[in-house]
């Protein structure tokens, strides 16, 4: 795995929230996927092996998953990279904060 962030700020509150109304396999499924945004520094390929590998479920399982997430809004995909838009925002404001120090 790519060396990426040991830890990062999680709103329980925000995730619960806006995950109301998803599958439960959806939701389980996002939770890890969000771990894997996060380690891999907001540049985690859209690899269905891998990403279905982690999750422990077929490809197929990862590919509805993964449709029910995009029609979500809760994940996006552009130029083989799954993001997150609370991800991309942390991972801007960590940069920023590095660079004052």
């Amino acid at each position: 795995m790519t060396k990426g962030l040991p830890y990062y700020k999680r709103y329980p509150r925000d995730f619960i929230e806006g995950t109301l109304g998803l599958p439960f396999e959806a939701r389980g499924a996002y939770s890890i996927l969000l771990d894997l945004i996060y380690i891999n520094r907001g540049n985690l390929p859209d690899d269905p092996r891998y990403i279905s590998g982690v999750l422990g479920c077929s490809v197929r399982k990862w590919n509805a998953v993964r449709n029910a997430l995009l029609e979500a809004g809760k994940i996006q995909i552009a130029e083989g990279v799954i993001s997150n838009f609370r991800a991309d925002k942390e991972e801007i404001i960590l940069r920023k904060l590095q660079d004052k120090q």
